[in-house]
């Protein structure tokens, strides 16, 4: 399946664009101390984090359900950005690194996101978890032995990119392309959809 979206026709408020803008600041800020992401100028982050996040959310957004799971988050992309754009769900960032959970805590108080919680694993109990995994494989997830405790199949896994796993089902492959008119980018990403059930 491809889908293609223009974001110069996909309305977005001056106030979500601000956000982004802040989001990248503070990554860019904090990078200096601590490695949250190779990219080191505005314009990357932008291409590079926040457009693939947009991208992503934009398929998607019809299908989330009320609680996500973003599978190491990293620097916050895509789970944070989502959150941001989905306010009635709530996201569990899972990040085994604390300086990075730490960024992206600091980073949603000064956004003003309040429906994320993070955790170095997952602590609770989820059915049929909703899972996103960006730069973070598979054999990766199935190998975090409290996801294995904690979350009851099926999963509906969507991964930034390519990657298989011999326990789960292939459901989709998406290329999805589009940029912001106001940044000037445009560019195609891949995400891959798959069930594991257990």
């Amino acid at each position: 399946m491809n889908v293609e979206f223009d974001y110069g026709k996909i309305p977005l408020s001056a106030s979500v664009l601000e956000k982004f803008d802040l989001y990248a600041a503070l990554l860019l800020e904090w990078n200096k101390k601590i490695r949250l992401t190779g990219y080191s100028t505005l314009k990357e982050v932008r291409n590079h984090l926040i457009l693939d996040a947009l991208l992503a959310f934009e398929l998607l957004r019809e299908r989330l359900p009320p609680e996500i799971i973003d599978f190491g988050s990293g620097n916050g992309s895509p789970g944070l950005l989502f959150a941001l754009l989905a306010p009635s769900c709530q996201f569990t960032l899972l990040e085994r690194v604390t300086k990075k959970r730490i960024f992206i805590e600091y980073a949603a108080s000064r956004l003003q996101i309040a429906n994320i919680r993070t955790f170095p694993s997952l602590t609770h109990s989820i059915e049929s978890p909703f899972i996103l995994m960006k730069a973070i494989t598979l054999g990766d997830l199935f190998s975090d032995r409290l996801i294995q405790k904690h979350a009851s199949p099926p999963y509906t896994l969507f991964r930034f990119g390519h990657d298989s796993h011999p326990a789960c089902i292939p459901i989709s492959s998406y290329a999805i392309t589009g940029g912001i008119d106001s940044w000037g980018e445009t560019k195609t990403i891949s995400l891959s959809e798959s069930i594991f059930q257990g």
